[in-house]
């Protein structure tokens, strides 16, 4: 499998050995370099948008360089200087990503170990870690945890793949739960010469998004209009506070025939919305909130 094995040791935690044989294969080209970049996107990138963290930030940005000097090393012609020089900036690449790797192992075990002492020393009877992350959770069963070990996750494939290890009992909920309904209040320019367009709503970080403050999450968004152009727009919230600007750096593009009065449907916002929303603020009732039942 040569260079696509290669590509998989970096997100998954398998024999060194074995794969260090596959790394070399990866090296003499055994494997096209197109391979690699169908592999990246059909696994590796989903995976590290999940829950690898800054170190998989890393990995990510050397892999997206590497897609791009694996097409260069599929169109050179063989033989020739441009060849050559595509595959030397490919295994460097490689050997970056490699690295970067094992900065992130090395990251998980201590992670994994914390948890296990950590829970001996404050005689913890159980631990719950929310987690997508499969390799950290391997890193706790590994130390052989003296309590259960609850991981909320939102991968299937977490779960799947971390049921039966030694004290992990993984759990998996529903990442798209808790839908913000919003209206859109105002819709207006600062000036004349400014181009751009804020959009104003009747929820902010007041309201029930304060988790976007700093534009840390961006969730994803729905509206009802459909079709025609749209436009990059400064989404802010109803209050008198100047804080209460959802996203200005981050910008959604919303439709260009958006008006006052439509809703728009903020996803996956979870349970910190309506005991985040605060009670009157501005004359502004606090948020409602709806149970739905969706059992069969």
């Amino acid at each position: 499998l040569g260079a696509s094995t290669a590509i998989r040791y970096l997100t998954a935690g398998v024999d060194a050995n074995y794969d260090a044989q596959n790394v070399a294969d990866a090296r003499k080209g055994r494997d096209g370099a197109a391979n690699v970049v169908a592999l990246i996107q059909r696994e590796f990138q989903g995976e590290m948008a999940r829950a690898l963290g800054k170190g998989g930030d890393k990995i990510a940005r050397v892999v997206g360089d590497m897609r791009t000097a694996a097409t260069a090393v599929d169109e050179a012609a063989a033989g020739s200087a441009a060849k050559r020089s595509a595959v030397k900036k490919y295994n460097a690449l490689l050997d970056q990503a490699l690295a970067a790797r094992q900065e992130l192992v090395i990251q998980r075990e201590a992670a994994g170990m914390s948890v296990c002492y950590a829970a001996l020393d404050a005689r913890a009877g159980l631990v719950v870690s929310l987690t997508d992350e499969m390799e950290f959770v391997r890193a706790i069963a590994k130390y052989k945890p003296c309590v259960p070990v609850v991981i909320v996750t939102t991968s299937r494939v977490t779960a799947r793949s971390t049921n039966g290890l030694y004290g992990i009992y993984p759990c998996l909920v529903d990442d798209e739960a808790g839908v913000l309904v919003s209206e859109v209040v105002q819709i207006s320019t600062k000036s004349q010469d400014s181009l751009d367009r804020w959009v104003y709503l009747d929820v902010g970080l007041f309201g029930g998004l304060i988790e976007a403050i700093g534009e840390a999450i961006q969730y994803p968004l729905r509206w009802d209009r459909e079709g025609g152009e749209d436009e990059e727009v400064i989404i802010a919230g109803p209050t008198c506070d100047s804080m209460d600007i959802l996203y200005e750096d981050h910008r959604y593009r919303l439709p260009l025939n958006l008006q006052e009065g439509d809703r728009l449907y903020w996803l996956s916002t979870g349970a910190y919305t309506t005991s985040y929303s605060s009670v009157e603020f501005n004359g502004i009732p606090p948020l409602r909130s709806y149970m739905l039942d969706t059992a069969e």
